[in-house]
């Protein structure tokens, strides 16, 4: 059910931010791994928020940086 806003949001993240990325949706929580060698704390909350735009209801995003 949540694989095509899972793809959405991959979509928006690459557009936006211009990083190859993985998002899973399970229930609130949407994790997004960010294909990048090394954690950028800005980057992090930028994607956040940009993914909580998304959604009407608050949601748990989890950033984490590495291969996807």
């Amino acid at each position: 059910a949540n694989k095509g806003k899972e793809e959405s949001l991959e979509a928006i993240i690459k557009k936006d931010f211009n990083y190859e990325n993985f998002v899973k949706i399970d229930g609130t929580n949407v994790k997004v791994v960010i294909e990048a060698d090394k954690h950028s704390y800005d980057l992090a909350n930028k994607v956040m928020k940009r993914v909580q735009n998304e959604f009407d209801a608050k949601v748990y995003v989890t950033v984490s940086f590495g291969t996807v």
